[in-house]
């Protein structure tokens, strides 16, 4: 049901008056020119479920860090043929690494409910003395930044970069190579992140990934189709504050005033019109007033 309020200039009244779009008019109902109109809805907001997909898209996007064991602490290689999770003590020696992956384009709105998000990576032969069934004990973080930038070759440039709060450990299964293997769900890292006052659509998210044992997947440098890939499962169930609306009145066929640009209120769960009328509208005894609500964008709501 639409409710319509039409508030008077003081020489009518200052009294409200309100009726519902479906009955006719007793009598003549006349509204002044630049009177004052709100239009009122009642929505029911719907949830809607999205999927992201999004793989390693260049080689400087997955990249290791050298460990303290390393022949060069600290270096950051993002042109390795290989993703070591965690351990590289193949020759030469990079020994306990911090490995960071970033992936591009993630299409999710601002503050959207992140119900999953999972890595997956594709395992190959280990190089020895590297294995992939040893005891693996995985930390994987989010860095905290709106859009990280890739990763370069500047000292540190992994480790260096701030973390989220929130954190996801995993201790993988033994892996076979050839075979797909899945995160444990990083959704709390990844609503830390699209909860952040700079996060926008279509930004970047980067991990980054520390702990002890050995796991080798493949990675954009491997030259396979099988590099990192995340899938994220967001719903979103809350319409903008100010939705792109058009509420449009008429009575007997004729347009009398159009409001655009609602305001939405989550609490009360409805959709506010407020506008002036351009010129005198009288409403006759026995006609109605129709209200037509309008969009060219996808909202998730149903009026009630």
């Amino acid at each position: 049901m639409a409710v319509v309020s039409i508030k008077p200039v003081s020489s009518i009244g200052n009294t409200a008056t309100a009726f519902t779009q479906t009955l006719p008019m007793a009598s003549n109902f006349a509204m002044p020119s630049g009177g004052l109109i709100t239009v009122t809805t009642y929505v029911s907001a719907t949830s809607s479920t999205n999927t992201v997909i999004s793989s390693i898209s260049q080689s400087s996007d997955d990249a290791e860090e050298e460990g303290p064991e390393g022949v060069a602490p600290g270096a950051v290689h993002p042109d390795s043929s290989d993703i070591e999770l965690i351990e590289d003590f193949d020759l030469p020696v990079y020994g306990t690494m911090t490995t960071g992956l970033r992936f591009n384009n993630i299409n999710i709105p601002q503050g959207a409910t992140i119900t999953s998000a999972i890595i997956t990576f594709r395992a190959i032969a280990p190089d020895s003395p590297n294995t992939n069934n040893n005891t693996a004990n995985l930390l994987i973080k989010g860095q905290a930044a709106d859009n990280p930038t890739t990763f370069t070759t500047a000292l540190n440039n992994i480790s260096a970069r701030p973390r989220t709060t929130a954190s996801t450990s995993w201790v993988p299964s033994a892996w076979t190579t050839g075979a797909n293997y899945d995160t444990p769900n990083l959704n709390t890292i990844v609503q830390e992140i699209v909860d952040r006052s700079g996060w926008a659509a279509n930004n970047s998210i980067a991990f980054i990934i520390t702990g002890s044992g050995s796991r080798s997947a493949e990675s954009w440098d491997t030259g396979g189709s099988n590099k990192p890939r995340l899938t994220i499962q967001y719903t979103q169930n809350q319409m903008v504050t100010d939705p792109a609306i058009t509420a449009t009145l008429r009575h007997n066929g004729t347009t009398f005033a159009s409001l655009s640009n609602p305001t939405y209120n989550s609490n009360t769960g409805t959709l506010i019109w407020t506008g002036a009328l351009a010129e005198v509208t009288t409403v006759a005894a026995g006609q109605a007033v129709s209200l037509g609500v309008t969009t060219g964008i996808t909202y998730p709501f149903q009026i009630l």
